[in-house]
């Protein structure tokens, strides 16, 4: 290789990283903002667990007992990993859990939010 072409694929080289890190940057920004809408939009009895935090369920918190539905602020994967109370289960995307006074309980594959559902009489 001449030192002509040398220098031209070094150009090009630092052009495709830079390119690369705008890229990147676009991305977590983009990300950051789909998830604080979601967190805005959720409703007071919504509840965001952050991944990898440990939140319990009391009587006299805003994080009450009760039967939630389990969503995503993404579309990672079909399956999200949950522990509950010491025990670690694996959820299908908008499956339901009921959680008691004193639960404890952990995001673990990814964040989560948790709305919460009233029984309909009957069911």
């Amino acid at each position: 290789m001449t030192k002509e072409q040398l220098i031209i694929v070094l150009v090009i080289l630092v052009v495709l990283v830079f390119l690369l890190g705008i890229f990147l940057v676009i991305y977590t920004i983009r990300k950051k903002k789909n998830r604080d809408s979601l967190k805005d939009d959720n409703q007071s009895s919504d509840n965001y667990l952050q991944r990898g935090i440990e939140y319990t369920v009391l009587k006299d918190s805003d994080f009450t007992p009760g039967r939630y539905q389990i969503t995503t602020d993404g579309v990672r994967d079909k399956y999200i990993n949950i522990r509950i109370t010491g025990f670690i289960k694996e959820f299908k995307r908008n499956s339901f859990v009921v959680l008691d006074n004193n639960d404890k309980i952990t995001a673990l594959s990814e964040s989560v939010i948790l709305k919460k559902k009233e029984k309909k009489n009957g069911k």
